[in-house]
């Protein structure tokens, strides 16, 4: 599919996802938030791609919500398109992720690109990434951001951010374990690539089991979490046989995701 906002490309069983507003710094408005939601089903929906990254266009990953689409309020087209986001629950970062998702962020991660970030199973942070929640320096009543950040930080640097509004840098993001990686500008995207193929080296069925087992696990007791069964199909997989003849005859195993 043809985006307004986004761009869609494949390499291989890796698709790329970017947000292509430059000339607003990628800050989420209606249309922006149409067709990410788009472009995850449509990498959702192909079995011939397992792993996707998301970066952003231009100077930063997104500087947030468009604030000047709120001050000028949303047009009866764009009214329906956010009521049927909502009803979905995919709005701006919320989605039902089944595939491993990589974040590649340079610049500005604000609101809710924040929150799309967050949603990413793994970051790759450039050194000049900045992350942040900007909702009070505008006036705004906290939003879902707030619950992204205080589930991915600890409560009092989740609590600094979110009541002052300054940003953290990606060196402090990583020591509290929201980034996995600290990269030069420069190697961003190949550092995500890198993390990309590395995902790739492994089984998706058997991925897929294990990140919708993380988030069933996710604030409920120790032993329900154990008892939690996701990997009926997995157990019966093509990929499960081959995996272990792979492994019985030292090589690499060819995954087909069956």
């Amino acid at each position: 599919m043809d985006y307004e906002t986004v761009k869609f490309e494949r390499q291989g069983r890796i698709a790329i996802i970017t947000l292509n507003r430059p000339q607003a710094l990628n800050a989420f408005n209606t249309q922006e938030e149409w067709d990410l939601s788009h472009a995850f089903d449509e990498f959702e929906a192909d079995d011939d791609l397992w792993v996707a990254i998301i970066k952003g266009e231009g100077r930063c990953f997104s500087a947030g919500a468009d604030v000047k689409e709120m001050s000028r309020g949303v047009t009866p087209e764009d009214r329906k398109k956010r009521d049927q986001l909502h009803a979905s629950g995919k709005t701006a970062g919320d989605y039902p992720f089944t595939k491993p998702i990589i974040a590649a962020v340079h610049g500005y991660c604000l609101g809710a690109g924040l929150i799309t970030a967050l949603q990413c199973d793994m970051v790759v942070a450039a050194e000049d990434a900045q992350f942040g929640v900007a909702e009070v320096k505008r006036g705004l009543p906290p939003t879902n951001v707030l619950v992204r950040v205080f589930r991915s930080l600890p409560y009092k640097v989740a609590m600094d951010m979110n009541v002052t509004g300054d940003n953290i840098t990606a060196q402090d993001a990583y020591r509290w374990g929201a980034v996995n990686q600290v990269v030069p500008r420069e190697q961003l995207m190949e550092a995500a690539l890198k993390m990309a193929n590395r995902v790739l080296d492994a089984a998706p069925l058997a991925q897929r089991a294990a990140k919708k087992k993380a988030r069933l696990q996710d604030g409920i007791p120790l032993q329900q979490a154990i008892n939690i069964d996701v990997g009926g199909h997995v157990r019966q997989s093509e990929d499960l046989k081959e995996g272990i003849r792979a492994f019985v005859e030292k090589r690499k195993p060819v995954w087909r995701a069956r």
